[in-house]
């Protein structure tokens, strides 16, 4: 199991690097979720097709890779002794419809929650509505591929908001 962990690790970051040469924006991300916090950045990979002073003027979808870190800090009960700080890096991607002022949003994450003796592997697909891409609500569904006693519970709500862009 090691060695499959350590290969879809080093298969995410391979694509994340991939993609942040393509990238054209990247945007800084605050979330508080049913868990924890996060901070993170999303490397914006949609391009403005669109501009100029039209009359008409659609904005496109945006979506891109992200990279970032959780710590569940709520819900965190170990059977086997004390509370230990639990952190969990993720690389997702997602997407965001800006077609209408609330629309649909998704992210599917590969997280690797950690108390630094033991870790596990976590899929988490998910689904909310945002607006603007600045301010957005995702529901989603911890899938433990390992060591499931260090995810605090398996559904999660967040919050999160998208701080300026920083063009490259």
């Amino acid at each position: 199991m090691k060695h499959l962990t350590k290969t879809l690790i080093t298969g995410c970051l391979l694509i994340l690097s991939i993609s942040m040469i393509q990238a054209q924006e990247v945007h800084f991300k605050g979330e508080i979720s049913t868990q924890g916090v996060g901070v993170g950045g999303f490397l914006n990979a949609s391009t403005q097709v669109s501009g100029g002073f039209a009359p008409v003027n659609f904005p496109e979808d945006v979506y891109g890779w992200g990279i970032g870190v959780e710590s569940p800090l709520f819900f965190r009960n170990q059977a086997d002794g004390p509370n230990k700080f639990t952190i969990a890096p993720r690389v997702s991607y997602e997407y965001h419809n800006t077609f209408l002022p609330v629309n649909m949003a998704f992210r599917v994450n590969a997280l690797y929650y950690t108390d630094f003796e033991k870790g596990a592997l976590t899929f988490r697909p998910e689904l909310g509505f945002t607006m603007k891409v600045s301010l957005y609500i995702l529901y989603g569904y911890n899938i433990p591929l390992q060591n499931q006693e260090l995810i605090p519970n398996r559904h999660q709500v967040t919050l999160g908001i998208t701080l300026p862009t920083i063009d490259l």
